[in-house]
């Protein structure tokens, strides 16, 4: 009787798992940006001397790129020396949550990413968190993060949006009607036929904006729309789905 989110974090503890328990996860996939690796570097090396898998962690420099001052030139002079130093890859590409969208996530993953809008993610169906700097740093090393399970709310949207109104107005309409803290370490999960009808970018705007209110994450659950946009990735052929059970208990319900 899991929820989406309990459900996937079963998946990724290798037990079954229910809200308000602590677990560690295999994180699937590790991101921080050109001001969240700088404060990871640090820590990391605290407690690893090599990367967990090169091949499964991320740098995008997007939120100060060219550095518009010395101290973020300084800032990522040294991140770029620990992305030699571990063989990792920088990239700059766009906005971090676009690149991890667009060429990497798939549904299923747990993504954990250094930036507080990591949730965008999940409109692929993917569980994606955002974390701090230490805690990108234990990923970055282990390959792995603890966690507790939140608590999920069903949101659910039904028919077709009138001319003028789009994805970013319904979360926001969302949101004036739950607080800005609504969704306060909680699990956003969206069903319905508005959302069923969207566009993934659509999708994405709705679970972007869910850390808004205070989302651990936000996820739409993967449909045939899903899995034609990752088509051709690595993995994509072997991607297993997960869902809510249908007798699924929320915290709320909208």
């Amino acid at each position: 009787m899991g929820t989406l989110a309990e459900n996937l974090f079963s998946l990724k503890a290798g037990r079954s798992v229910s809200a308000g328990q602590h677990v560690i996860a295999e994180v699937d996939y590790a991101m921080a940006h050109d001001t969240t690796t700088a404060w990871a570097i640090e820590p990391f090396k605290r407690i690893a001397n090599k990367v967990w898998d090169r091949s499964r962690i991320l740098i995008p420099f997007d939120h100060a790129v060219p550095a518009p001052n010395l101290a973020a030139a300084r800032m990522q002079q040294s991140i770029r020396r620990f992305a030699r130093e571990q063989g990792l890859r920088i990239v700059q590409q766009g906005v971090c949550h676009q690149i991890m969208s667009e060429q990497i996530v798939l549904p299923s993953m747990l993504v954990v990413g250094a930036d507080s809008h990591t949730p965008t993610e999940g409109g692929l169906g993917a569980l994606a968190c955002g974390v701090g700097s230490t805690d990108i740093a234990i990923a970055f090393a282990r390959g792995k993060l603890w966690f507790r399970v939140p608590e999920s709310m069903r949101i659910t949207m039904e028919g077709q949006f009138a001319q003028g109104v789009y994805a970013k107005d319904a979360v926001l309409a969302l949101a004036g009607r739950i607080g800005a803290d609504g969704a306060a370490y909680r699990s956003v999960e969206f069903y319905g036929s508005a959302v069923s009808s969207m566009s993934i970018g659509s999708r994405m705007t709705m679970t972007n904006m869910c850390s808004e209110i205070g989302a651990m994450c936000a996820i739409v659950p993967p449909d045939e729309r899903t899995f034609e946009y990752v088509r051709g990735r690595r993995g994509a052929e072997n991607v297993e789905p997960v869902y809510a059970d249908e007798n699924a208990c929320y915290v709320e319900e909208v």
